[in-house]
């Protein structure tokens, strides 16, 4: 959630008996992506990224979704009927929209840094529409925005981010979008909704992080797909490989990459063993930190942040790992060795850890308890430290 939408958020809730304003909530959706972007797709049919703090790419703010029907876009979130689920123990998460002569099948992976959604659509619509609002660098100002056209891919870019979004049967419109004034910030009611096709200035609409699209069904069916990208990557590179996660994943072609996230796959144990384990690869960075939880409060009004690796937290559900793999045989030897080396990689010189770090790098991150880098004092959580020592000498045992 950026600024604009916070400001938004806020004038729509801050009389709310048990909602906080601002806050970016994740209690009706499912999260996807297992290799360092997390999205969380919810049941209103929006994405948005939380990876930030796992890969320090901003990618996509939000992300709508609708058809279109006799010239008129149906927003998701306006369906009558929503269903949600997980496609078995994986992170591929299938979403149904029932709007009584439209019935939209969904299905949602983030894999590495690209995310792909498919639809297949029964009833009379004709394309399927995505508004989306990506934030390079965790930007939503002085973010540039190009069209390629005759590739149909998107790219919106700040400084080191470049992200691409495109789709397996092209784009039949492309409607760049720049970000709300102060005026429509401060005007009463909600928002209008973004219409294909409205009077905007061409620098306008590439000047901004905001892109409309209309992507054509054929035979009910369409992808798209977003990828996310460093300075490292050169631009051709990104545009096939975002073309391909657009044209190469079918229904059948997500599920099999589904299954191969999570692996070694869960056999034996309770139901509840998979579906905890998947919670925490969600949570997980490459490097093997994880963060405490998405950062639902993204301004930081109401709390510190959760998007931080917790030292303690970490190494108790390490350790709690230790013993369920040694009980059920899970096979989880490669998340226990992770774990060992970024403790490793994160000690410091005096044989403590800090507060809290960033997990993407283990680096230092904002935190009140790190009086042993200030010198000595007593602000310092020792119990860090004790749970990440207890952890090593129950591997090194193992």
């Amino acid at each position: 959630m950026n600024l604009r939408a916070s400001i938004r958020d806020y004038r729509r809730t801050r009389d709310h008996p048990t909602r906080f304003p601002g806050e970016l909530r994740t209690t009706d959706g499912r999260f996807s992506g297992v290799d360092g972007r997390l999205v969380y797709v919810g049941r209103d049919g929006r994405l948005a990224d939380f990876s930030a703090p796992l890969s320090t790419l901003g990618g996509l703010a939000r992300a709508r979704f609708g058809v279109r029907v006799d010239g008129e876009t149906r927003w998701l979130d306006g369906f009558d009927a929503r269903e949600q689920r997980y496609d078995d123990h994986t992170a591929l998460v299938e979403t149904t929209f029932d709007d009584g002569d439209v019935r939209v099948d969904r299905r949602d992976l983030t894999a590495g840094t690209g995310h792909v959604t498919h639809v297949d659509v029964d009833g009379p619509a004709d394309a399927l529409v995505c508004y989306a609002s990506f934030v390079p660098d965790c930007r939503e100002t002085q973010v540039g925005q190009l069209a390629h056209r005759d590739r149909n891919v998107v790219e919106a870019y700040h400084r080191t981010e470049h992200d691409f979004l495109a789709a397996d049967t092209g784009f039949e419109q492309v409607e760049g979008r720049r970000p709300a004034d102060f005026e429509e910030l401060l005007a009463e009611g909600p928002p209008p909704g973004p219409e294909i096709g409205e009077d905007e200035p061409y620098e306008s609409g590439q000047l901004g992080g905001n892109v409309l699209v209309v992507v054509p069904l054929v035979d009910g069916a369409a992808t798209v797909a977003s990828l996310l990208t460093e300075g490292d990557t050169d631009r051709e590179t990104a545009i096939e490989r975002v073309t391909g996660l657009a044209t190469d994943h079918d229904p059948d072609g997500l599920a099999a990459v589904a299954r191969e996230q999570l692996q070694p796959p869960v056999t034996g144990g309770p139901e509840t063993v998979a579906a905890d384990l998947r919670a925490l690869r969600l949570l997980t960075a490459p490097g093997g930190g994880r963060v405490a939880g998405p950062d639902f409060d993204p301004n930081y009004a109401n709390s510190g942040g959760y998007g931080y690796t917790w030292f303690r937290d970490d190494a108790e559900i390490a350790r709690y790992l230790l013993d369920a793999d040694a009980e059920l045989d899970l096979g989880l030897d490669a998340e226990h060795h992770r774990s060992a080396c970024f403790y490793l990689d994160t000690q410091l010189d005096d044989g403590s850890w800090p507060h809290r770090v960033w997990p993407s790098d283990g680096s230092l991150a904002p935190g009140w308890a790190n009086a042993t880098l200030e010198g000595g004092g007593d602000d310092y959580q020792a119990d860090q430290t004790a749970s990440v020592v207890a952890f090593l000498a129950a591997y090194r045992r193992r």
